[in-house]
């Protein structure tokens, strides 16, 4: 079994002890996994930074990933993927971008996933948007802003670049988001990044600390209550456990 540990976790002194503490208590758990197993040895474990996620992403949309036939081989070998770290960008910044991609690519091709924190985050986007490229024009560092602030947006000037981040209007109490039609010269509905009233800042300490309970107020668009910190995915095709019982 090939496990991928994706370390999402800053340059910091701080975030990279946080980094190899998952990373130990992850090695740990392989191995007490590999004990079990009638073959005996631990699962592989390879980890991988966020940075260079893009040598295992395909999508053709994207610099440093493409179609390569390399990299799709690659990416096939991967069994089970974990994904952690305590970065504070909401999950359509670009330094995001190819995560989502990637963790897109694990839904299409019926990945073992299990994100938490950041990545959880970006899960439910790309569960609500698909990974698509937004570019958010409204509130502090593009992280949207209540349904009120619309009329005083400035719409976007000039034609879109292809493959460039689609302009958007976000409303923050919803997950809304909105883009400019030149023809109606009017905002219209686009779409939802599938998390609402996240407060980035109290995620980013919440991440920094040891507790299994989620201090963040990132809700899932698709219920009324808070969301967890984890996200699990399992292949729909089978019923086969991970563990042993």
């Amino acid at each position: 079994m090939r496990v991928l540990f994706i370390d999402c976790f800053g340059d910091s002194r701080a975030s990279r002890r946080r980094a190899g503490r998952v990373r130990a208590l992850l090695a740990r758990t392989l191995q007490t996994v590999g004990e079990a197993r009638e073959s005996g040895g631990a699962p592989d474990l390879r980890v991988l930074a966020l940075a260079d996620i893009g040598s295992l992403t395909v999508d053709s949309s994207m610099i440093g990933g493409g179609a390569d036939a390399s990299v799709a081989r690659a990416f096939d070998r991967v069994d089970v993927v974990f994904a952690d770290g305590d970065s504070d960008e909401p999950p359509w910044a670009p330094q995001l971008r190819a995560l989502a991609v990637f963790i897109r690519s694990c839904f299409e091709c019926d990945k073992w996933l299990f994100a938490s924190g950041p990545a959880a985050v970006v899960a439910a986007h790309v569960c609500a948007a698909s990974a698509k490229p937004l570019e958010v024009l409204n509130g502090p560092g593009g992280r949207g802003s209540p349904l009120a602030d619309l009329p005083h947006v400035q719409p976007p000037s000039g034609s879109r670049v292809a493959g460039a981040p689609e302009p958007v209007f976000l409303d923050s109490d919803s997950g809304d988001f909105f883009a400019f039609d030149p023809e109606t010269s009017s905002w219209v509905p686009a779409g939802n990044v599938g998390v609402r009233s996240y407060v980035w800042a109290t995620a980013a300490a919440a991440a920094a600390k040891t507790t299994t309970t989620p201090a963040s107020s990132c809700h899932c668009c698709a219920c009324s209550s808070s969301c967890g910190s984890l996200i699990m995915t399992v292949p729909a095709t089978t019923t086969t456990p991970l563990l042993p019982n």
